[in-house]
């Protein structure tokens, strides 16, 4: 009989399933302190914030957040270190100047998004 063993993809499976369901859980209880603890107006000024965020980082993000994952894990022969290693170089720096763009964005924005 095989013996089942927590390496490699299965061990991270684990660990990826068992963050997710931690991160749902802490967004629940976060979610449940401001909506009791927080007035009407504060919560929706929080969730307009939230939504803002959240929207402006899928924006940005277009995908690059897979094809950095691609890159940093592939180790096939067509892909030479020094490419790839450019290619995530690119990425990031793409994802940087996106983020500061977005951030200014909205500090610029700010009374419009609040209005």
């Amino acid at each position: 009989m095989k013996k089942l063993g927590l390496k490699g993809a299965s061990w991270d499976s684990i660990i990826l399933s068992f963050s997710k369901a931690l991160s749902l859980l802490f967004s629940i209880l976060s979610a449940k302190i401001l909506s009791t603890g927080l007035s009407l107006e504060g919560y929706g000024t929080y969730a307009q914030a939230n939504l803002v965020m959240t929207a402006g980082t899928s924006i940005i993000l277009l995908g690059l957040g897979d094809a950095l994952a691609y890159y940093f894990n592939t180790k096939k022969k067509e892909i030479d270190d020094s490419l790839r290693c450019k290619i995530i170089n690119t990425v990031f720096f793409i994802e940087c100047v996106l983020g500061i763009i977005l951030a200014s964005a909205i500090v610029i924005g700010q009374d419009f998004i609040a209005g």
